[in-house]
């Protein structure tokens, strides 16, 4: 599961990228272990421009997982929209 969602993250960042070779914020990248490095790496400065984009997106992404989590915990049956073979574990680890 894990790696099907890095290869639809690699694939999304391809096309995203596609029409902005050279621009600060859309490095390219050749493959899946190039894309984790650059996810590894990514920061941003309180002052920089994406400092406050960075900071929501971040708070948002925490609240959906713990949201997942909770449905996780109140429904362990899988239903259409979750693969059956997602776990807990799965969700959380790296």
């Amino acid at each position: 599961m894990r790696q099907r969602f890095w290869r639809r993250l690699l694939d999304g960042y391809g096309k995203a990228s596609a029409n902005c070779p050279g621009e600060s914020f859309c490095p390219s990248v050749r493959n899946l272990a190039e894309l984790r490095e650059l996810a590894a790496s990514f920061t941003v400065s309180v002052g920089d421009t994406l400092g406050t984009w960075a900071t929501s997106s971040q708070h948002f992404h925490e609240q959906h997982l713990n949201e997942q989590l909770r449905l996780l915990a109140l429904f362990p049956k899988t239903s259409s929209e979750i693969n059956a073979s997602m776990t807990l574990s799965s969700m959380v680890m790296n």
